[in-house]
This record gives C-alpha cells, structure tokens and sequence, in this order.
C-alpha cells in the first residue's frame, strides 16, 4: 500500500510581504491611508452597485412602457375588427389613437434608454475608480511604509472623472442595435395597427 506524501501548503505570506504588513502598522500615516481606501473602495462598491440597480429598473420601466403600448394598441385594433357601429366622422379616432399612442410610448422609450446611457457612464467611472485605488492598495501591501505618501502622489490618487457623454455619445449609444431594434419595432407595429385599422373601417 503505498502512503501519500504529505501536503504542502504554500506560505501564507513571504517574507517580504510580512515585513511590509508590519512596517504599515507601525507607521501611523500609512496605516491610517490603508484604511481610508479601504473605506473608499466599499463606499464606491455600494454606490456603484446603487447604479446598477438604477440601470436594471430604468431598462424594465423601458420595456413594460413598450409592451403597455402593444396591448394598448392589439386591443384597440381588436376592438375595430370586431365592430361595424363606427360611422366616417368617428373612423379617423381609433387611427389617430394608435399613432399616439406609438409616438408617445416611443418616445418615453428612447428617453429611458437616454438615462441608461448616462447610468452606465457613472458605472463605468466608479468602476475605473475603484480599480486605481485597489492598485494602490496592492502597492502598499508590497512596498509597505517604503511607499511614498507625498503630495506629488496624492494628486494622482483618484481618477479624474471624464466630461459627461455628449449628445453625439448619447444619440450613437441611442442607435445601437439593442436600443434601436425595439423602438423600430414599436413605430412598425403601430403603422401597421394603424393602416389594417383604416382598410378595415
């Protein structure tokens, strides 16, 4: 029967990183920015995650406005199908109530899908945030009270935020495949309620 060798496990730490581990500890400057970015990362953490479930809300409020629409308009074309009491003057209003309500629900789409841009670029300047600071804490870990604190680094510790997308930004986030694709459909599928509710009066 053959026995296993024991298992080696590898170090928890080296040497260098223990004596790095330490040197922070005794210094109070050190210790105490370790702890403020720690603090910093969980705080951007949360908000960042705030955002996400805003982005996760503001697509579904997108959607249940579009399929609120082509109820809407499959029971108002529903409707028309199956009665012959409308006369010529009222015969325009079932139309004109589907174009509406297309316009309407097109443009509450595009607006939802308008805030998504800005969400997801609040999105992605935490996220470039917390990983320059996660960098700094690895460096601190690694070099320990070696690393310089001095004010030439401060400057540079966070990420300055980029402008705000601009209109050009927005209208190309806009036209992309997945947002265009539904507001193309909301606009076809209230012409074509529209034409087969005219041919049909």
């Amino acid at each position: 029967m053959n026995v296993n060798p024991k298992e080696t496990y590898p170090p928890i730490g080296t040497a260098e990183e223990e004596e790095a581990m330490m040197s922070i500890e005794k210094s109070p400057a050190h210790r105490v920015q370790r702890d403020e970015w720690a603090d910093d990362v969980n705080t951007f953490e949360a908000w960042r995650t705030g955002v996400e479930e805003e982005c996760r809300r503001t697509r579904a409020e997108a959607y249940r406005v579009a399929s609120m629409s082509l109820v809407f308009q499959a029971v108002l074309f529903t409707s028309v199908a199956q009665t012959n009491r409308l006369d010529c003057s009222l015969a325009w209003s079932p139309i004109i109530l589907c174009v509406m309500a297309g316009a309407a629900s097109t443009i509450a789409m595009a607006t939802k899908f308008w805030e998504l841009a800005y969400l997801k670029h609040s999105i992605d300047v935490s996220s470039k945030t917390i990983k320059k600071i996660e960098g700094f804490l690895a460096q601190l870990e690694t070099e320990g009270a070696r690393m310089d604190l001095g004010p030439p680094f401060l400057d540079e510790i966070y990420v300055k935020p980029p402008p705000p997308p601009t209109c050009a930004d927005l209208i190309c986030y806009l036209l992309s495949p997945s947002r265009l694709s539904p507001l193309l459909f909301l606009l076809a599928f209230s012409i074509v309620v529209s034409l087969s509710s005219k041919r049909i009066l």
